[in-house]
């Protein structure tokens, strides 16, 4: 049964930046995605248009389409005369299929959003190297980026290491699938993949680029993608706000 537990008081009064350029609604649609993730409270009401038209200090229209763009794409749900309820709090990334971060958002119905840090050729560390099994001196392009949706950002930091013979260039576009620009650009195929999972505290700076509080609990996962003949061609490091996102897999016996 769906419970009135609001996601924030009332009487909170949620500043909007009235100067920035990004639109009224979006900043309220923005803020709001962060506090449904912060809840955890699936199934729960939000407050009325009219409690968040005194929250966010926006006019209702505001509020409606902010509230309608979240109900598109199916965070909120909204039945006349009853009210309007998070259906859900997160993402779920299925571990029972290789997809890349972007296949899996899009899936959903939402659009990536990338913040590319930095891209550099290196030699990696000795953890890496051993994972894509280089040899001593041997490069790689690593590439640093936080990632998240058109709905919430940041959502995860991604530091990912591709051997230099792969063919992957600093001059790529990272803010697009690495996994496109490996299949369909350099005809490199990820086949499988074998993947770890843990809980960790959030260092300084995982903090910093999540926007989370230092020493917060965050899952890590540790991926390394193989392709023809089970040659690794990607490790992958990835720190993820477990408001925002969660794993699952199906078993059977």
């Amino acid at each position: 049964m769906s419970v009135r537990r609001p996601l924030f008081h009332k009487d909170e009064r949620l500043a909007i930046d009235l100067d920035s350029g990004v639109p009224l609604y979006r900043q309220v649609e923005e803020r709001m995605v962060t506090l449904i993730g912060k809840s955890g409270q699936a199934d729960s009401f939000i407050p009325t248009d009219e409690e968040l038209t005194e929250i966010f200090g926006v006019s209702r229209i505001t509020i409606r389409k902010a509230v309608e763009s979240l109900v598109s794409k199916g965070l909120l749900g909204r039945r006349r005369g009853v009210g309007t309820r998070i259906l859900r709090t997160k993402m779920v990334e299925d571990l029972g299929r290789l997809r890349s971060y972007t296949e899996e958002v899009e899936s959903e119905g939402y659009e990536v959003v990338t913040k590319v840090l930095s891209v550099r050729k290196m030699v990696p560390r000795r953890d890496v190297r051993a994972a894509l099994r280089l040899k001593e001196g041997e490069r790689t392009v690593r590439i640093h980026r936080v990632r998240g949706t058109n709905a919430v950002f940041p959502v995860f930091v991604l530091e990912s290491f591709f051997p230099e013979k792969t063919g992957m260039d600093e001059n790529e576009n990272f803010s697009l699938s690495t996994y496109d620009l490996l299949t369909k650009k350099h005809k490199v195929p990820m086949l499988w993949a074998r993947q770890r999972i843990t809980a960790c505290n959030a260092s300084p700076a995982e903090a910093r680029l999540l926007q989370v509080k230092s020493g917060e609990a965050v899952l890590v996962f540790f991926r390394t993608t193989y392709g023809v003949g089970d040659e690794p061609i990607e490790f992958a490091k990835g720190v993820f706000n477990p408001r925002l996102y969660s794993f699952s897999i199906s078993m059977q016996r």
